[in-house]
């Protein structure tokens, strides 16, 4: 009777490891693929400057579109996530990116140019909240900080990637198949997620946290907007952010041209983000676990150093370039783990999803009111050394408001 009872137990321990791993890899697969549809914009938007006649105020209020757009997206789609599961929203929103990204490479003026892409910003947000909850899903607490550092390594990965791709679609063609040749690759990863996501345990007849069943949108979000702990972790979140797109959409429009080298010293940023994220998310689980808040606070502090060095302007040094530009990007990014890990903490498992979304709301919020700074100072001063001063005051932003939420938790020990 005990071998009996023990072989079951014993297929389902091995069914859990096999599929929590396949959701896992397929998050991270179709996950990254998102990244080419909207971190492309930044090597295009110097030359469509160029061609279009538009300022860099217009370039920043049609970056800022897409972040917006992304915002209010996510709140959607992370409650759906928690109502529908993510496998049909996620696939969805690949491909509606690649076919917006296309639209967007045929426009002729700023509108045209507009509306594709903050429709594209709707799109894209069908992605992080939704992949985060079922990663959550399979995942358990003490592991998850790994398994979303992973996830955001393949995001960062994807994000040197498409700086790659980018700086080849510009050497082959023109700023115009910036937006057609990386975004193809969300086609097979959609189709990858289709067939091996499982939402959560529960469809594949195993035990899991959470029902994924919240009753109504007030039962949602209305213990979220009343956690005062989640709040400060939003804002931080949004301010971080900021600091993470001023340097994905600026540093390239920044060096290109004026470093030689530049375009490819550019593919430093996303590779140090690649590295901060493999890193912080094991140390989220081993070190930090129970203060996950303290490692966004010594981050973003040093992430505002480096945006600081930046701003002496290096670029007669290439090898001080290739530093700084590593490091800020590990910086700026490493913090990510933590705050995705810590999220679905306070919030509880059938909220996670929600919570998610409602951070990469707040994110994306931030992050579109900084490019419209950042665009706007950089027509005023007439020089792109503008960027960086403003990304390190929302590094130390950051870091102020996640410092409450450290300071508990070790007092409490």
């Amino acid at each position: 009777m005990i071998e009996a009872k023990q072989a079951p137990d014993a297929d389902a321990s091995l069914l859990r490891m096999r599929l929590k791993w396949q959701v896992l890899l397929a998050a991270m697969l179709v996950y990254a693929s998102f990244y080419t549809g909207r971190q492309n914009f930044g090597f295009a938007a110097k030359f469509m400057a160029h061609d279009l006649r538009l300022s860099a105020t217009q370039i920043g209020l049609i970056s800022t579109g897409l972040l917006l757009a992304y915002a209010m997206g996510g709140l959607g789609s992370g409650f759906l996530a928690d109502r529908f599961g993510a496998r049909s929203v996620v696939s969805t929103g690949a491909l509606l990116s690649c076919l917006l990204n296309w639209v967007t490479s045929f426009g002729h003026g700023f509108w045209q140019i507009l509306i594709p892409w903050v429709l594209n910003g709707f799109a894209q947000s069908l992605g992080w909240a939704p992949c985060t909850k079922m990663v959550a899903n399979w995942w358990p607490g003490k592991q998850r900080g790994t398994s979303l550092g992973l996830l955001l390594f393949a995001a960062s990965s994807s994000s040197f990637m498409t700086y790659l791709l980018c700086l080849g679609s510009l050497e082959l063609h023109n700023w115009r198949y910036v937006f057609r040749l990386p975004v193809l690759l969300t086609i097979p990863a959609a189709a990858m997620f289709l067939i091996f996501a499982v939402n959560k345990p529960a469809d594949a007849g195993l035990a899991g946290s959470g029902t994924g069943e919240i009753l109504s949108i007030k039962d949602a979000y209305g213990p979220l907007l009343r956690n005062r702990r989640f709040l400060l972790l939003a804002g931080s979140i949004g301010f971080e952010s900021a600091a993470r797109y001023g340097l994905l959409i600026w540093v390239p429009v920044h060096f290109l041209g004026n470093l030689q080298g530049g375009p490819w010293l550019t593919l430093l940023l996303p590779l140090g983000m690649a590295l901060g994220a493999a890193t912080t998310g094991v140390l989220s689980d081993r070190i930090f676990s129970d203060n996950r808040a303290l490692p966004v606070v010594l981050l973003m502090s040093l992430g505002a150093l480096m945006a600081m060095a930046l701003h002496t302007d290096p670029r007669s040094n290439a090898l001080v370039t290739c530093f700084l530009l590593l490091f800020a990007g590990f910086c700026v990014y490493s913090p990510q783990a933590a705050y995705w890990a810590l999220g679905p903490e306070l919030s509880g498992a059938d909220r996670s999803g929600t919570a998610t979304g409602m951070m990469d709301a707040n994110a994306y919020i931030f992050a579109a009111l900084g490019e419209v700074m950042i665009g706007r100072t950089v027509d005023l001063t007439g020089t792109t050394m503008a960027i960086f001063p403003i990304i390190a005051g929302a590094c130390l932003l950051a870091a102020g408001l996640a410092l409450p939420l450290a300071m508990p938790r070790r007092s409490a020990e």
